[in-house]
């Protein structure tokens, strides 16, 4: 009996013991799927590594500059800013710690700190061409027009091989409409970068505006440079459209579609055309898929309601009308069209 009884209180210890067992690992697991632990990304865990390297040296310029460049990768800006003017206040001997200030700053819409913060990268590297042309290029932003010319011929005299300070120059005075300045500069940067698709891209559009067939050869050495260069086969197809050209420039839109689907201006230009040929089903089709893939096309919305009138459906082209106007308050063709209707 005795036996039984000690056997009985041993049998009740281990159900005791087991149930404890269970019972914490039930509240563990509970505990663990209340409170996830929460995997650090990479981009966290070198964050982690910068800020504990910094306790043990807090006046480390070159921490604090690689700890800036991931805050403003992970888009914390105020900490990136805060990190790069210490990075500054305890080295200010590195050029390159100025320039990504000024990177920093012109990427964060304020063009007029980051001239200022490039300023002192050139005071401490003055033949160092690539500054000249970053602030040529960030005074040609703010349409400072002589001091880009300035900085960009700074930046020509320490490297006249330079096709960046050539193609901004050229940029320059196409803005400030001194077009001869402008193509010879280009065709330099041409000659400097064949295979750079921008200055022939630019070369394009000048000679488009002149109405010269001259710039179906310039987007064709843009796009030879760049097969993926949409902008100038876009650019291209526009100047056959728009000079009678409507079969040369369908094809270019169509095969814009066939390559990427999603392209609403090859799209739209394809309404346009059917539009201007009167097949005004195949312009609605056209429309319609623009619209599915761009909501907020405004100038399809309009179109639209041109096509509908020509059908003479004028309640439906009044919506569409409509509907220009609403993405577009400043399309006033639709606001005239509406005053008609």
């Amino acid at each position: 009996m005795i036996g039984c009884t000690f056997m009985m209180r041993l049998e009740i210890k281990y159900i005791v013991f087991v149930l404890g067992m269970f019972s914490c690992d039930y509240f563990q697991k509970n505990d663990t799927k209340s409170n996830p632990i929460q995997a650090k990304t990479p981009l966290e865990m070198e964050l982690s590594k910068l800020s504990d390297r910094l306790i043990d040296s807090p006046k480390n310029a070159f921490l604090y500059f690689q700890r800036g460049k991931l805050h403003w990768q992970n888009y914390e800006n105020e900490k990136a800013l805060n990190d790069f003017y210490k990075m500054v206040s305890y080295d200010s001997t590195k050029p390159i710690y100025y320039e990504t200030l000024a990177d920093f700053f012109v990427q964060n819409a304020n063009i007029e700190r980051g001239i200022n913060a490039l300023d002192y990268a050139i005071q401490l590297d003055p033949e160092n061409a690539r500054y000249h042309v970053m602030q040529g290029k960030y005074s040609l932003i703010i349409k400072r027009y002589q001091d880009a010319i300035n900085h960009l011929n700074n930046a020509l005299k320490r490297d006249v091989f330079n096709p960046d300070a050539y193609f901004y120059k050229g940029l320059v005075y196409k803005e400030s409409n001194q077009l001869d300045k402008a193509i010879s500069n280009l065709t330099t940067a041409t000659e400097q970068d064949p295979i750079w698709d921008a200055p022939f891209e630019l070369l394009g559009d000048i000679f488009a505006d002149k109405r010269d067939n001259l710039c179906l050869k310039y987007y064709d050495n843009a796009i030879k440079a760049n097969a993926n260069n949409t902008s100038a086969i876009l650019q291209k197809a526009y100047y056959l459209k728009t000079n009678g050209r409507k079969k040369e420039a369908e094809a270019i839109y169509e095969s814009l579609v066939l390559a990427s689907p999603q392209n609403s201006d090859a799209i739209y230009n394809l309404g346009v055309i059917a539009y201007e040929i009167k097949q005004y089903d195949k312009a609605l089709k056209k429309l319609q898929i623009c619209i599915q893939v761009d909501p907020k096309h405004a100038l399809a919305y309009y179109l639209i309601g041109k096509t509908q009138l020509a059908l003479g459906n004028k309640s439906l082209a009044k919506n569409a009308f409509q509907n220009a106007r609403n993405f577009d308050t400043t399309l006033v063709e639709a606001n005239m069209e509406l005053d008609k209707l």
